[in-house]
């Protein structure tokens, strides 16, 4: 991106944040890893919320990087096609 940035090739000029650059982000390649997701406030690796909604969810939307269920994989397909897995 900072690349894009420089060339002009970005919706945006402004710079990216430093921790975008150096630190734990740059070191690990991502924002999102197993134990959680960047938090530049907190300036850790933070947790998923444990909210009652993800409770009632069989699988939770995952973000790249974490450890989440894959629900293409879960169970017995019965039929799959381009518009439903059953």
């Amino acid at each position: 991106m900072a690349e894009d940035i420089a060339a002009g090739k970005a919706l945006s000029n402004a710079p990216l944040p430093a921790w975008v650059l150096q630190g734990p982000v740059a070191e690990r390649g991502d924002v999102h890893q197993p134990e959680g997701s960047w938090s530049a406030s907190a300036n850790a690796f933070v947790a998923r919320k444990a909210l009652p909604v993800y409770e009632r969810q069989r699988f939770p939307a995952a973000l790249a990087g974490t450890a989440q269920a894959d629900p293409r994989k879960a169970g017995k397909t019965l039929h799959e096609d381009d518009a439903v897995r059953i």
